[in-house]
This record gives structure tokens, C-alpha cells and sequence, in this order.
């Protein structure tokens, strides 16, 4: 499978399961980056995304079949 095609699935994939579980807005992405093995989401709430005991981050890798990296993105810092 080419990249983009790959990367428009990933894409796919986790906009629908996010709208159907939770809704997109409630986690406040504000970048996702995917390269060949992994997805790395950037957001506000990464304990919201990651979900309690981390069921909801397996089950979307599971679904996904790639690996997820969360990383919190706090938009008020200012790095001198």
C-alpha cells in the first residue's frame, strides 16, 4: 500500500472511532504525524485519548495495527 493511501486509512480509521466513542473535539488534537510504523498525536488531553489503565490507546492501536505515541501539547508555552 502506497503512504498517502496509508496514511489517508490511519487517517480514516481514527476519525471514526473517535467520533464514535467520544467525539473529535473533546481531546483538543492539534497535530497528527504518521510515519512508516507509528502515529504521533499531539493534544491537550492525552489522559482523556489514552483512557483508563490505557484500554482505549490499545484498542485503537489493535484497530489501527501501528503503534501510538501521545505527547501533550500545551498551547500557552512559550519556549525562550
Amino acid at each position: 500500500m502506497k503512504t498517502s493511501k496509508r496514511k489517508s486509512r490511519i487517517l480514516f480509521l481514527l476519525k471514526e472511532y473517535l467520533k464514535e466513542n467520544d467525539g473529535v473535539d473533546m481531546y483538543k488534537i492539534h497535530k497528527i504525524e504518521i510515519r512508516l510504523r507509528s502515529i504521533t498525536i499531539y493534544l491537550e488531553y492525552p489522559g482523556l485519548f489514552i483512557g483508563r489503565g490505557g484500554k482505549q490507546i490499545d484498542e485503537i492501536e489493535k484497530k489501527l495495527d501501528t503503534k501510538i505515541k501521545v505527547v501533550e501539547f500545551d498551547p500557552f508555552y512559550i519556549q525562550y
